[in-house]
């Protein structure tokens, strides 16, 4: 397996610290508000699974867990 160069690596690391020296450059997630909700909340969500769905059965809703 090939390693990466050295200078194709340290371009990698530069653009992963450009969202906070410029903000401007990229958009604001505009899902972060949910995520933090989401991930501040200790108790998982009750799903209801309508529809065809619901005819699949709670084997489907533990995959989408």
């Amino acid at each position: 397996m090939a390693s990466i160069p050295r200078k194709l690596l340290r371009n990698a690391v530069g653009l992963v610290n450009i969202t906070a020296k410029r903000n401007y450059a990229l958009p604001p997630d505009p899902l972060a508000r949910f995520k933090a909700l989401a991930s501040a909340s200790k108790e998982q969500p009750r799903v209801l699974i309508t529809g065809s769905l619901g005819q699949l059965g709670r084997g489907l809703n533990t995959v989408y867990k």
